[in-house]
């Protein structure tokens, strides 16, 4: 998954501006994301935003929280996780399209996607010295370190090929939840487990690097010109500040930050494209917008997938 690491970060951000300014969502959103959080952000670093959001939405809308139970909490905010992922996809991934356009030698998408996370992990997770908050999705310094390092297992293990062992475990494990029930023929059983698996085409090691030893002009090229991150961007002020420090906006200062955001960096774009992709989900809860019009909204056109 391309920038997995700034789509939990977003998806976390947006979840603040929403316990922030909760007066103006459906009493369900931020109901939902408290007790069903690891479900928004699991799904805010998975694909299915274009297809599953809007129809689960659907199915509950209108329902106050003490009318939801727990699948219905943890179906809503998987739906608004995955909401915050298109929004972060529509900011992001235009930049990253222009970068593949110009078929440079030195400069590609996926090494861009990823230094964009190196970023993310930077800025917002302070090098892994802040987690998520999620118990289940921990982050830590040794995340994008080489060997491991800093974890005390590190120090007694050979890291590379208990990676590897790990993979291959992860991949029987994976093989086991196949359904084979209706499958006679077991080379079509393998097929179908390489054709539901996703290609894992992002190389750790370039991440490890963007983060540990970036170089200067794929900095500037990725992140430098794009303005990726800027720490000094009022709704990034605000944010840090719930997340480090617990402190909230008043409604005015949010307001502010909200319209000036548009003119700051992609991130505080994208998280403003996240805050009004959840505002609109919260009007179609509500009654107060029609399907037709979210789905245009969220720029889903192929009828197919208008479900």
């Amino acid at each position: 998954m391309s920038e997995h690491i700034t789509h939990i970060a977003v998806y976390e951000d947006t979840a603040r501006l929403i316990a922030a300014d909760s007066e103006n969502f459906p009493a369900a959103f931020p109901y939902s994301i408290k007790n069903a959080y690891d479900s928004g952000l699991f799904c805010s670093g998975s694909r299915g935003n274009h297809l599953f959001a809007v129809p689960i939405l659907e199915k509950y809308k209108g329902q106050k929280p003490e009318q939801l139970g727990e699948k219905a909490q943890e179906q809503i905010a998987g739906a608004l996780g995955w909401l915050s992922h298109r929004a972060s996809d529509l900011q992001m991934k235009p930049l990253f399209r222009i970068l593949e356009d110009k078929n440079h030698p030195v400069f590609e998408d996926n090494e861009c996607q990823m230094y964009h996370d190196a970023i993310t992990f930077k800025e917002v997770y302070k090098g892994g010295t802040v987690s998520t908050g999620s118990k289940y999705e921990k982050l830590s310094p040794a995340t994008l370190s080489h060997q491991m390092k800093g974890t005390p297992a590190a120090e007694h293990i050979n890291v590379t090929p208990t990676e590897n062992i790990i993979t291959h475990y992860f991949m029987s494990e994976f093989a086991r939840l196949q359904n084979l029930k209706d499958e006679e023929d077991i080379n079509q059983f393998a097929d179908n487990i390489i054709q539901n698996s996703q290609n894992l085409y992002e190389d750790l090691r370039i991440y490890i690097n963007a983060f540990q030893d970036p170089e200067y002009h794929k900095l500037t090229a990725y992140i430098y010109n794009d303005n990726m991150y800027d720490e000094e961007d009022s709704i990034i002020k605000i944010v840090r500040d719930m997340q480090l420090f617990d402190e909230y906006p008043d409604s005015n200062t949010l307001k502010e930050a909200l319209q000036t955001s548009e003119d700051q960096s992609q991130y505080a774009q994208a998280l403003k494209k996240g805050y009004d992709f959840l505002h609109a989900a919260g009007r179609f809860y509500n009654n107060n917008m029609d399907k037709s019009d979210l789905y245009d909204f969220y720029g889903i056109y192929t009828e197919s997938h208008r479900i």
